[in-house]
C-alpha cells in the first residue's frame, strides 16, 4: 500500500527557501519530486534513524528529515535543507 507525503507548513516554507536561494533550482524540485515519490513507496526502508521517531534521507541537493504514520499510512516531511546532513 502507498503513503501520502505531506509536508508540514515548517517544512514547505523550508523548502520554498531553499528553492529560492539555491543556484540549481532544476535540482531541488527534482530532488523533492523524487524525495516525495520514494517515501509514498517504501518511507520506512529510505532514509536512515535519525532520532526517536523520525529518519533522515539526503537526496541530492536535498536533505530531508520526515516521521512515518504506518497506521494511517502517511509520511510527514518536517525539515529539509540544501546539502547532505545525515549523520
Amino acid at each position: 500500500m502507498n503513503f501520502t507525503v505531506i509536508w508540514a507548513p515548517t517544512g514547505r516554507r523550508l523548502l520554498a527557501s531553499v528553492v529560492t536561494t539555491t543556484a540549481d533550482r532544476n535540482a531541488v524540485t527534482r530532488a523533492a519530486n523524487y524525495i516525495d515519490r520514494l517515501l509514498m513507496l517504501d518511507p520506512l526502508h529510505e532514509g536512515k534513524p535519525y532520532r526517536r521517531g523520525y529518519r533522515k534521507l539526503f537526496v541530492t541537493p536535498l536533505t530531508v528529515e520526515y516521521s512515518v504514520d504506518v497506521r494511517n499510512h502517511i509520511v510527514k516531511m518536517v525539515h529539509v535543507e540544501e546539502g547532505d546532513t545525515t549523520p
